[in-house]
């Protein structure tokens, strides 16, 4: 039976995940955990935690997903300090270790406000991973910020609906072992334990980390499909979506099953949305090859990426993102 080439690596991410959920119902969950609070500016980690940034750069609003923190954007940052644009980049901390989208859209709103009162600011950019995609588009739109955003970055954001969210709202029903357990593993892959799987749904749902607002239901009928259809957000600002062509919360079943199991995964009639992470209209989908859901964030080529989207590259057609001054002078970026 054939394994996935990333089976090791998408294994290690589940098995961080466990570690996290072991933390998701507490709630006593600490913000800006291994943060010195002298790095805290204005309710966010601040510019002073990532590197050395100059007071007048351009903000740069980075919001977390689901089970993760500001730590996430330690490369990204890491990569902006040395850029030829200056940047000023605050990563917010929700409230919850699980938050909701609503949860989302309430922190950005007031981490805007708070720069807003301490140095005018009155534009910036948004890089968000996973469910923190979501919250930020439902920030831009509910609070009118369009004319503040410049340009928006999500990656891996379920915009049109998430697996994961499904099945975990499915946990207290009366379905199938079987069913549960071959819809699991498409989620994730199949040497997992079933007793585990449906471990992992208890903490899920205890967590709260089931948002109704990202199911396919929310996505094809709901509050999700309504957001979909009323955000300007590409007439706005300048939209770079990043997502990977195998990433456990949208993937296609063929990229991890053996063609053995290929039917059986057909046959539990899961429908995961490997195109969720997608918005109509934007400037590009960049679509990165081979990589779990953190490394879309964290890897190389997605930092180096997003960073460039940032620096005002501008994506063409066969050359993916190159600089706009030297397209326009017909030269080639170096």
């Amino acid at each position: 039976m054939a394994r996935s080439e990333l089976e090791p690596a998408q294994r290690e991410e589940i098995e961080d995940l466990w570690e996290r959920l072991r933390r998701a119902p507490d709630p006593d969950y600490e913000r800006f955990a291994g943060v010195d609070p002298a790095d805290i500016e204005h309710g966010m980690v601040g510019p002073n935690h990532f590197g050395t940034f100059p007071a007048d750069g351009h903000v740069v609003l980075e919001a977390h997903g689901t089970l993760s923190g500001p730590e996430f954007f330690e490369n990204l940052n890491t990569r902006l300090e040395g850029s030829p644009r200056d940047f000023r980049p605050y990563a917010i901390d929700t409230p919850a270790f699980a938050p909701t989208v609503d949860d989302y859209a309430e922190e950005l709103e007031r981490s805007f406000r708070a720069l807003q009162a301490a140095d005018g600011t009155e534009s910036f950019s948004v890089v968000a991973h996973s469910l923190g995609g979501v919250g930020a588009l439902k920030w831009l739109h509910d609070y009118d910020r369009y004319d503040e955003v410049e340009m928006f970055i999500p990656v891996g954001s379920p915009f049109h609906g998430s697996a994961a969210a499904d099945l975990a709202a499915k946990v207290d029903e009366r379905i199938d072992a079987i069913e549960l357990w071959w819809k699991s593993a498409t989620l994730f892959n199949p040497f997992v334990p079933s007793r585990r799987i449906e471990e992992f749904f208890r903490h899920y749902r205890l967590g709260e980390l089931t948002d109704d607002f990202v199911t396919r239901r929310s996505a094809e009928e709901g509050a999700l499909a309504e957001l979909m259809r009323e955000t300007t957000v590409t007439e706005a600002a300048e939209v770079y979506t990043v997502r990977s062509s195998i990433d456990r919360f949208y993937i296609d079943p063929k990229k991890t099953l053996s063609r053995g199991l290929e039917h059986l995964a057909a046959l539990s009639s899961w429908e995961n949305q490997i195109d969720s992470p997608e918005i109509p209209g934007a400037e590009a989908n960049f679509v990165l090859p081979s990589s779990t859901h953190h490394e879309i964030m964290t890897g190389e080529l997605a930092v180096e990426y997003i960073a460039r989207a940032l620096e005002g590259y501008r994506e063409e057609p066969g050359r993916g993102l190159v600089e706009r001054e030297s397209t326009e002078s017909g030269q080639a970026a170096d």
